[in-house]
């Protein structure tokens, strides 16, 4: 492979991380801090993005409908919070929930990767724990209510690596 941004940026996160190399290059789902991450990079198409796929899990089978309505929250205020390019997503192939990013390499360090992943990792620990749905969940509970839902938006672009990639 070329020296590329893409693949000197992850060359270095994999020494940091004590984890392979080839796997993060070819897109292979790695534990990270005890969660699955992939990555994406097209160098044709966008050579100075970085998609980052942070699998946080499987809904719950209980509160399946309260857990995606909490994501979808979480969706809008990524969205509105300084343009964020990340977005839950539901895997097609697993139904696991799936935390994709898009990063800009040329503003990226292995050392804002590596805290960028902690941050992540950690977040998807939690949402395994609650899915999002606070320990005082209720069904009249309106979305301004949900302090655990508003704070995942603004942790999640606490990241200076987390800007839009145009």
């Amino acid at each position: 492979m070329n020296e590329t941004p893409f693949v000197r940026l992850l060359t270095q996160l994999a020494r940091h991380c004590n984890c392979d190399a080839d796997r993060l290059l070819v897109g292979e789902r790695t534990l990270i801090n005890g969660t699955a991450f992939r990555f994406d990079h097209d160098e044709a198409e966008s050579p100075d993005t970085l998609l980052v796929c942070c699998e946080y899990g499987d809904l719950p089978e209980r509160q399946r409908t309260d857990a995606i309505a909490a994501l979808l929250e979480a969706n809008m205020l990524l969205f509105f919070n300084r343009g964020s390019e990340s977005l839950f997503s539901l895997s097609p192939e697993d139904g696991k929930v799936w935390l994709l990013a898009r990063l800009r390499l040329s503003r990226l360090t292995p050392q804002e990767l590596s805290r960028y992943l902690a941050q992540t990792a950690e977040q998807a620990r939690l949402w395994r724990q609650d899915h999002f749905l606070g320990p005082e969940r209720t069904e009249s509970a309106v979305p301004a209510e949900r302090p655990y839902a508003l704070g995942l938006g603004a942790s999640l672009l606490q990241t200076p690596a987390v800007r839009p990639t145009s």
